[in-house]
């Protein structure tokens, strides 16, 4: 069963990793943490990514738990201590970010701006951004597909072979496409009334949910249980 949580539940669990990401953390904490975001991905059914995410951080703590304790050289150390121990550090953001960007969609982030009767600036800036990045996916696979039907940059390595060919062939128009399609899409969101002063209604229901409190519930009991420790 798919679960998702609404915008706003998502924007207190950021505010939390960000409190408990400026404590120095305990290892056996911020495990505790790193669970329970992935839960997060589990339960809302991107279990691809949960995987993912759940081998890149099992990987990070068998390096700094298993191999760090035996390395001495020091550019090894220095190698290792970066991705085991300062990235790894850095994963409970990351992964609250890629959640809340990968399970929300732009309606939901405009639905939550007029439920809060935030600024219309705000909001049209917000749908403009929530479908800039999947015009701009689609418009780099035409150009990709375009270019292998010509025999150019056909696989990822020629993109590293020949650099400034990729960026002359291929950066290049997604760059100027860029300006015309966040015109287009500004232009598509004030059409459709975003920008009126009126009072509007959205399909998306962004209300607090119980699945809502009971991550909020979970959020701060483990932010709590994280500052009594480190105090």
């Amino acid at each position: 069963m798919k679960i998702t949580l609404q915008p706003q539940t998502k924007l207190f669990l950021i505010l939390f990793v960000f409190i408990a990401s400026i404590v120095n953390l305990p290892l056996a904490m911020e495990v505790i943490l790193v669970v329970y975001l992935l839960g997060l991905y589990y339960i809302s059914d991107a279990k691809r990514w949960f995987w993912r995410l759940l081998m890149i951080y099992g990987l990070q703590l068998f390096v700094y738990l298993v191999i760090m304790p035996g390395v001495n050289h020091p550019f090894f150390i220095y190698m290792l201590s970066f991705l085991a121990d300062g990235t790894r550090r850095m994963m409970p953001s990351i992964l609250i970010g890629v959640y809340t960007l990968m399970t929300t969609r732009s309606e939901e982030w405009v639905a939550w701006c007029k439920h809060w009767h935030l600024p219309k600036g705000l909001t049209v800036v917000i749908a403009v951004i929530g479908r800039f990045y999947p015009t701009i996916k689609v418009d780099y696979q035409m150009i990709r597909q375009s270019l292998k039907m010509r025999g150019i940059l056909a696989n990822r390595w020629s993109l590293l072979k020949h650099p400034i060919q990729a960026f002359e062939r291929l950066l290049v128009p997604i760059l100027i496409n860029s300006s015309r399609v966040a015109q287009d899409l500004t232009i598509a969101a004030l059409t459709k009334g975003l920008g009126l002063t009126t009072r509007q209604t959205s399909l998306v229901d962004v209300c607090m949910t119980t699945q809502d409190f009971l991550a909020l519930g979970c959020s701060l009991l483990i932010v709590g249980t994280i500052i009594g420790v480190s105090i």
